[in-house]
């Protein structure tokens, strides 16, 4: 069971209450719910501390992407800031 309380602004000192059945799959929908978003965080929690550890991962993989559409002068930029952070 659910239970909801609101004031009543129009009535001072008045509350309207609510009482709902909630079903045994709403419930196991929320505890899911709530799982994955923990999930979700811890897995967020994770990439950022990797990214804290090597920043310069990021910069690399950002070089490897922008080298596929880039001009051919602009390549060898690219292809150097991998190179030199692969032997950093």
């Amino acid at each position: 069971m659910a239970a909801e309380v609101s004031p009543i602004p129009e009535e001072a000192d008045t509350i309207a209450i609510c009482l709902s059945v909630r079903s045994m799959a709403r419930r196991m929908e929320d505890q899911l719910v709530h799982r994955n978003a923990a999930r979700s965080v811890t897995a967020m929690a994770a990439m950022l501390a990797h990214e804290v550890k090597n920043p310069l991962s990021g910069i690399r993989g950002a070089a490897q992407l922008l080298e596929s559409s880039v001009a051919e002068q602009d390549r060898e930029l690219t292809r150097l800031i991998c190179e030199d952070l692969i032997a950093s």
